[in-house]
């Protein structure tokens, strides 16, 4: 058996010394861009005894050799040999290994790394590389065998039939240790035979650190430079205050995120479940925001302020989102460069709202448009970083969930669908609605393309862990008063303007559509999940559905399916029509580099306007909030510009505060200006709202004399402490 991705140059040597030693050979070959497939079919053609297995994508070495011991199995074959086919392993050292699993009965292994074995032609460092993997295995393991890790081996038939391959959950070159681990398990006998092993003379080696441990060099540094350039905007803020100001640690939708920090300090408090503290209605809690309660409890062990914490989520996620979206990426796309490109299009790529912007916000077709992606950050993976931390996060379990949940199907691992599902339960925690999407996706992807019997087993674990959760939070969305008064005013029941939409996503979206054709040709399970995602994301958004008022929190993670057929669309439909080496060069660079502006305005602009009013508060305000934290809790009266606050930094419920999140809010507003300005009597409305704490700040004139003095107690901002 050989496993091929881009081994043109060695394919035909190999095969030749193989075939020479009379043992037939089955190549199993990933849709090498390189030719080798077609290679391995001529060489098929001309000898009976090569036979050659095509699958759609890059699928790993370990998947690789599962479905050719499948094909043996199935064909009545006595002995496998896996063998490398880039060279490294010698045909004059194959009799040996099969005569050895032959006489044993069990696995025999071509050995580097005992008597009479060697490698020429490795450096130092993968020579230590190696031996570092092979002691570290068998040290965890328990294992006697000295090469762990070679891939020149032979099972026997019956070994293979007992070791069950449905159960083998490795893939990449951690298969061969799992193999090894569950040979010695099952009790059948390892004999090591010494081979030379020769590096490799043509093509590049497919073996790395990053087998070991994988790949992550590349999101792991980007994740640091997003943590990096997305906290200067903060740091610049909390640095030029002048004095008598407090920045108010927001920039990016500082309403809504003041909400989150006041869903946090109730888990900090030691409450796993939620109550609405910016309306007075009472009604019962409700277990939903778990991914802010969780935080608030978070932030309490650390015995850190919430707002600290709240940071210390997003820079967290940029790291996370960076790895989760590598993990995605590389599930889809096989080929490197696409593979990076994708990856920085996801990482820094925004939309093109400065176009609206630059026109006034043009009102087109009746309808007026708006700057999306600068108002939401679920559209692209660094705004969710630079803003809101829970939207980076449900792009890091989405990516997660897809990713285990495909793999998981593929392989018919329990395992992985238990992964996947809780990756998916991670998800619900922030937006119930969005595994129901992926779900729905996940489903047309097995109808269209069907899995083994374990395959639909797993990916119907992973849907199921999160199925009670997601049914409580529906129950609650049209059952509990207090979430329906929540979502009275929200403004996700509309759709998203279509041509402030267009612009948002604008070039990941036409880039897409380029890759589109590709994967309608090839209709592989993951082409039909990325494309079901997309149209389902529509048929929600803009028919009538269910949805009702979330139809636009299924937007997360919108940006995984568009790069990944907008490197496609670039890597196999633009670049293989250019002659010149320099453009094929230049465009991608230069196209992610254009979508690239908006991210760097959003990280720009608000160092303009660090030091305005609606970024900070007064130090009067600031510590008359802390006052109020470290007060008996209570129902507050104050303007909603003071009610938005209250809630984050203290107990309190105020009677106005969020024009989203207080029930009947205009009215209200307009009640609080007049009671605290004089037109109400303030003495019965207090009475009659059980209010406990006044607020009062110098825009609405003279304090109210009924009150007496203010327990809180500066020129600007008073407090006065009823009872």
């Amino acid at each position: 058996m050989l496993p091929t991705f881009n081994e043109r140059e060695n394919l035909e040597r190999v095969v030749a010394g193989v075939r020479h030693l009379g043992h037939d050979v089955l190549v199993v070959d990933d849709a090498s861009p390189d030719g080798t497939g077609e290679l391995a079919d001529s060489l098929a053609a001309a000898d009976s005894g090569v036979r050659v297995l095509h699958r759609e994508r890059k699928l790993g070495i370990g998947s690789a050799y599962e479905d050719a011991f499948r094909i043996g199995l199935a064909e009545g074959s006595a002995l496998f040999v896996e063998m490398d086919a880039d060279g490294s392993h010698l045909s004059q050292d194959l009799d040996a290994i099969v005569d050895a699993a032959r006489g044993c009965g069990g696995l025999s292994i071509g050995s580097r790394y005992m008597r009479g074995g060697e490698i020429v032609g490795w450096p130092p460092h993968r020579l230590l590389l190696s031996r570092g993997a092979n002691a570290y295995c068998r040290s965890l393991l328990r294992l006697r065998v000295r090469d762990c890790t070679s891939g020149f081996r032979c099972y026997t038939r019956d070994l293979l039939s007992s070791i069950q391959l449905e159960k083998v959950v490795s893939q990449g070159y951690s298969f061969q240790i799992e193999m090894v681990h569950r040979t010695v398990r099952l009790g059948y006998p390892v004999v090591e035979v010494p081979i030379r092993f020769e590096d490799r003379v043509a093509g590049a080696s497919k073996v790395s650190q990053g087998e070991i441990r994988p790949e992550w060099r590349l999101p792991l540094i980007m994740g640091l430079v997003l943590a990096v350039v997305t906290a200067i905007p903060y740091l610049y803020a909390y640095a030029v205050q002048p004095a008598g100001h407090v920045f108010g640690g927001f920039f990016y939708l500082g309403d809504d995120a003041n909400t989150y920090l006041a869903k946090m300090r109730q888990g900090w408090e030691g409450s796993w479940s939620w109550q609405n503290r910016y309306t007075t209605e009472p009604s019962p809690a409700a277990y939903l925001f778990m991914f802010w309660i969780v935080l608030g409890h978070i932030s309490a062990l650390l015995n850190l302020p919430l707002i600290v914490t709240f940071h210390l989520a997003r820079i967290a996620a940029a790291f996370a989102l960076m790895a989760a979206a590598w993990l995605f990426i590389t599930h889809f796309i096989p080929d490197r460069s696409a593979r990076r490109f994708a990856f920085f299009f996801c990482a820094i790529g925004l939309g093109m709202g400065y176009v609206i912007q630059a026109l006034g916000h043009p009102v087109i077709f009746g309808n007026q448009t708006d700057t999306l992606d600068w108002r939401m950050p679920e559209l692209t993976a660094f705004y969710s970083v630079l803003a809101l931390p829970h939207f980076a996060w449900s792009g890091v379990f989405a990516a997660l969930g897809v990713a285990l949940t495909l793999k998981a199907i593929d392989r018919g691992s329990v395992v992985l669908g238990v992964l996947a599902g809780l990756a998916w339960l991670g998800q619900a925690s922030i937006h119930p609605q969005m595994p129901i999407l992926m779900g729905g996706a996940v489903g047309i992807a097995l109808l269209l393309r069907p899995a083994r019997p374990r395959g639909w087993v797993a990916g119907a674990i992973a849907f199921a862990i999160p199925a009670p959760y997601i049914l409580y939070s529906y129950l609650a969305f049209i059952g509990n008063p207090e979430v329906q008064r929540w979502t009275f005013h929200s403004k996700n029941a509309l759709p998203p303007e279509s041509i402030s939409l267009f612009f948002a996503i604008a070039p990941q979206l036409l880039l897409a559509l380029v890759g589109v054709p590709g994967a309608l040709r090839r209709r592989s399970r993951e082409d039909l999940f990325l494309l079901a995602w997309l149209v389902l994301l529509a048929a929600i958004l803009y028919l009538p559905n269910p949805a009702g008022d979330l139809r636009r929190r299924f937007l997360d993670g919108l940006y995984l399916p568009l790069v990944v057929l907008a490197a496609r669309g670039m890597y196999e439909e633009i670049l293989p029509r250019l002659r010149s080496l320099r453009a094929r060069r230049l465009i991608p660079f230069s196209y992610v580099a254009f979508a690239a502006i908006g991210s760097a305005f959003l990280v720009l602009a608000p160092l303009a306007v660090a030091a305005q009013p609606q970024y900070t508060m007064t130090t009067a305000e600031h510590d008359g909030l802390a006052w109020l934290g470290n007060e008996p809790a209570g129902r507050v009266l104050c303007m909603p510009g003071v009610g938005l606050y209250v809630p984050a930094y203290s107990s309190d419920t105020v009677y106005v505060g969020h024009y989203d999140e207080t029930f009947d809010y205009a009215n209200k507003t307009k009640t609080a200006l007049n009671v605290l300005t004089g037109q109400a009597d303030i003495e019965q409305f207090i009475a009659d709202n059980h209010i406990r704490y006044v607020v009062w700040t110098s825009d609405l004139g003279p304090p109210p004399s009924a009150l007496g003095p203010p327990a809180y107690d500066t020129p600007a901002f008073k407090i006065w402490k009823v009872y």
